[in-house]
Order: structure tokens, then sequence, then C-alpha cells
């Protein structure tokens, strides 16, 4: 019974110290080319409020440009800390550019990620990771701690 009983210690232990993150496996920590990134992200989903309905967010996108131009069409808008406010949608224009995301890891080597960085846009929505390894790739807006599942994610269709 000894050896079942420490094995439970070292696995609630372990457990306690890493939290599962569903988009981790996702996020690529190599940068993607250029031209498998530029195109158009349509909102899929977002799990930032659950009050809002499901469907009104459709016509949200971002498109980026291999000029590093983009245009953001409705997107929602989310702010706070913890408990995010829905402050409406936004649309803007403005430059972005690829790089590595601080504060954000693919928790399975702790190696950086790669994302975005956009200008003309409120705070909460100036980065973005990459989904997926290879294109098509997703873009995933992470609001608080990146594991705790608030997330907002655009897919690009190819």
């Amino acid at each position: 019974m000894k050896p079942i009983t420490n094995l439970l210690f070292v696995l609630l232990l372990f457990g306690c110290g890493h939290h599962y993150d569903p988009y981790a496996i996702r996020m690529p920590s190599k940068q993607p080319l250029l031209k498998n990134v530029v195109g158009v992200y349509r909102f899929q989903t977002q799990t930032v409020n659950d009050k809002l309905k499901r469907g009104v967010f459709k016509n949200a996108s971002i498109t980026l440009n291999a000029d590093s131009s983009f245009t953001a069409t409705n997107i929602p808008d989310f702010a706070g800390n913890t408990d995010f406010k829905y402050n409406g949608i936004i649309s803007a224009k403005g430059k972005w550019h690829m790089q590595k995301l601080r504060g954000l890891d693919n928790s399975i080597d702790d190696k950086p990620v790669w994302g975005i960085a956009l200008t003309n846009l409120p705070v909460n929505l100036q980065a973005m990771a990459f989904g997926m390894h290879k294109a098509p790739y997703q873009l995933m807006v992470f609001y608080g701690d990146q594991r705790k599942d608030k997330v907002m994610l655009f897919t690009s269709k190819r």
C-alpha cells in the first residue's frame, strides 16, 4: 500500500504545479513563413464571456497583408484584469509584424511562441499568438493567464 500512496503523492505534487493548457500544443516555436501567414482570419469562438451569443461576432475578421498592413473588422473588445468586460466591437487599420511573444509559451518545452504585434488596436488586441504548426494558421488572443482558458480564436481558410 505504501508504494501506491507515494505514487499518489507525487502525482498530486506534479498536478498542482502544472495546469493543463489546451492551446499549448497548437502554438509554434518556429517562425512561420510570411506567405503562409498573410490572408483573412475569421472569428471562430471566444471563451472570455459566456453571456454573449455565439453568432454575435460571425462577421469579425482580421486581414493580414504582405505589405505589413492589416484591417480588423468588427473585432470583439474585452477589457479588464480578471473579469473581462465586453466593450463592443472594434474596426481599425494599421501595421503588423511577426515576433516572439513574451509571457506566452507552449508549456511543453517552455520555448517562446510566435505571433503578431498590431498597431492601432486596444492593448488586449495588440498581440496575437499563432495557432497550429503549419498553414492554415489560427490567431489566438489570450486574456489574463494563458492557462485559464480565456481566449478568442480566429481561423484562416486556405
